[in-house]
């Protein structure tokens, strides 16, 4: 039985903000780590894509926040995406909660000296090194970690060993869905963290996903998908394409078919991520296509299918493709489409 949202220790403004916005209860994460976020302790926690992690850390950070224009809070994310995502939550908070200052450093590098002034700054790993002399960090509370799997092995220990090495006061905390064998070396060397956190039971998705393995045999993908579009008749649907390459010959097959559907890719601009995502959420397009890029930490609701096209070269990156449906106890189905080139594969992740 979850726990209600007034029984963490927040102020009536947040516990009133968050009310309006449809939060009435506390996930598991945020039932255990929000008390002690909320104390400033240092955390590493674990659990599921689609369990409230982004909130977990959001309610101590907003709760806290004081009126000077001290930067209190520093979020990194591993990819520009998840810091324009992230945007989308601080400005409807901004709105509807507090006037509070952010800055976001996930564009390109920037020779300004311009010194950044902002309670909350959010960051991809190698832009907040780059910017770093930028920053009045003396009186930052927290430095948070989200998607650390995705920083560890996505290309970026290096920065994130930097970063966590900085002499800091700030309590550090990671967040993960499938994290494991760095756990100890992050806790022990890096974050300075007492407590793990896990709520996962050793699962990166919910119970509530179905994964479906579709052999598609000599059928080409792209007809195989707008096949199975038709047969299931879906809701709202994501489908994810290994490869760039892949991904436009998509796009194009479905602009010559003439299916309406969201593109969403690394390489776009931000204000376009945030056109197309903002037309799959409004539900202009029922149909977004894209690379793992958009499998890691995006938010929208009441996605009922996601479909993966092909198996990507990690396979853990399945599971947060997965992830992006049966969020917060709500059914989804995940297909994975497979022929004989990838039986061996397809094996592997019933495994």
């Amino acid at each position: 039985m979850s726990l209600p949202l007034g029984s963490i220790n927040i102020s009536n403004k947040l516990f009133n903000t968050l009310k309006s916005m449809g939060i009435k209860y506390l996930s598991p994460i945020q039932e255990k780590a929000c008390p002690l976020l909320l104390k400033n302790e240092s955390l590493i926690c674990k659990a599921p894509t689609g369990s409230g992690k982004t909130l977990t850390y959001l309610i101590p950070i907003l709760n806290d926040l004081e009126d000077d224009s001290r930067t209190e809070a520093v979020i990194i994310l591993p990819t520009k995406v998840l810091c324009n995502q992230l945007e989308v939550i601080l400005k409807e908070f901004k709105k509807k909660f507090h006037p509070f200052s952010y800055s976001s450093l996930s564009e390109g590098t920037s020779s300004s000296r311009t010194k950044i002034n902002a309670k909350i700054i959010i960051s991809t790993p190698s832009q907040f090194l780059f910017n770093l002399e930028k920053m009045n960090l003396k009186y930052l509370k927290r430095l948070i970690v989200d998607e650390g799997d995705m920083i560890l092995f996505g290309g970026f220990e290096k920065e994130l060993n930097d970063i966590l090495s900085l002499d800091l006061k700030a309590a550090k905390s990671l967040f993960t869905a499938s994290i494991d064998e760095h756990l100890d070396t992050l806790v022990k060397k890096y974050m300075g963290a007492s407590k793990v956190i896990d709520v996962s039971e050793k699962k990166i998705n919910a119970d509530t996903v179905s994964h479906c393995l579709v052999d598609i045999r000599h059928v080409d993908k792209n007809v195989a998908l707008v096949n199975l579009l038709k047969y299931i008749n879906p809701y709202k649907t994501m489908v994810f394409v290994s490869t760039k390459n892949d991904l436009l010959s998509l796009d194009k097959y479905l602009n010559n078919i003439s299916y309406p559907h969201s593109l969403v890719h690394g390489d776009m601009s931000k204000r376009d991520q945030k056109r197309e995502y903002k037309d799959f959420k409004d539900g202009v397009t029922h149909l977004m296509i894209g690379s793992d890029i958009i499998a890691r930490g995006v938010d929208i609701e009441d996605v009922t299918e996601v479909i993966s096209l092909d198996l990507p070269l990690d396979l853990t990156y399945y599971f947060h493709r997965a992830g992006r449906t049966g969020r917060f106890d709500k059914k989804g189905i995940s297909y994975v489409f497979y022929n004989n080139d990838d039986t061996q594969k397809a094996k592997e992740l019933v495994k």
